[in-house]
């Protein structure tokens, strides 16, 4: 895989906007994440069967938010889809032998409650 990064364009209505996604930013991300699951997972050898996972990320809060001080959803980049591909990866050979046997999954997108951290979360189990 190269250096160059992946071109995109923004939603219709945004004034047709190119983008560029960084593969090096994912990549960086990914391995932090590699490094957390497999601190939280421990000793324990991967999951070799059909799993369903849940994936609760929390972000920070901007300052602009207002209203409820509880968490609220987080209707904003990056794209959930996006998001639960870059965790699984993480997970390949740490929480699971391959992300190829998530066989459900649940993705969701939060803004944190005040004074909460932001992290992600990441359960399930194994399916049947």
């Amino acid at each position: 895989h190269g250096k160059r990064g992946r071109h995109g364009r923004d939603a219709p209505g945004k004034a047709g906007k190119a983008r560029i996604i960084d593969p090096a930013k994912a990549r960086s991300w990914k391995g932090v994440a590699a490094v957390v699951m497999r601190d939280a997972h421990g000793h324990r050898p991967p999951f070799a069967r059909p799993l369903h996972v849940v994936v609760d990320a929390y972000f920070p809060r901007p300052k602009s938010l207002k209203g409820d001080p509880g968490r609220q959803r987080r209707p904003s980049r990056p794209d959930i889809d996006n998001l639960l591909k870059c965790l699984f990866d993480a997970g390949n050979a740490v929480l699971w032998t391959d992300d190829a046997i998530i066989v459900e999954a649940v993705g969701r997108k939060w803004y944190t409650a005040a004074g909460e951290s932001p992290r992600g979360e990441v359960s399930g189990g194994e399916v049947g």
